[in-house]
Formats: structure tokens, sequence, C-alpha cells
């Protein structure tokens, strides 16, 4: 979204789900989803070790969607996925 040149659109959404999980239960995945296509990498990691930990339906797959590439290069995303390996 945001990498099209939508990033108020993006940002806009983020605050929604944010607000929604804060009011109750938001999937931690799904605002992984967001912070990765706005570009906000640190956060799209921080919000997919969160997804691990609640075992959200989906979160194993940004192993290997390839809206999640822009993250292979970060040591943390490695680590990441040795979590994932180790919760299924």
């Amino acid at each position: 979204m945001a990498i099209a040149g939508h990033r108020t659109e993006a940002e806009s959404i983020l605050n929604e789900m944010v607000h929604k999980r804060e009011a109750g239960y938001y999937p931690a995945f799904g605002l992984a989803m967001v912070h990765v296509r706005s570009g906000h990498r640190k956060d799209a990691i921080e919000w997919l070790d969160r997804a691990i930990d609640e075992r959200n339906t989906g979160y194993y797959s940004f192993y290997c969607d390839p809206i999640y590439d822009s993250l292979h290069s970060d040591p943390r995303y490695h680590q990441l996925i040795r979590k994932m390996k180790h919760a299924s």
C-alpha cells in the first residue's frame, strides 16, 4: 500500500487496527502485514514475533510470502524463522 504511494491510507488502516487490538483483539499478524507494506521493517518484525507467540492463523506465511522479501536481509527475520519452526 504505502509503497505504491498510499502512505496516508496505510497509516489510517494501521491506526484503526491498533485501536481495535487495544479495544479487544486484533491479530498481530495483520498488523505485521500492514507494517511491512508500509516499509516499517522493525515494527513488522516485532508484530511477526507476537504473531508467532499468538499462533495466529496464517502467521507462518511470512516464511514464503513475497511481500516479506524486504525483511530477508534482517538477521531478526531469520531468528523468527527458527522460532516459528520450534513453535510448530
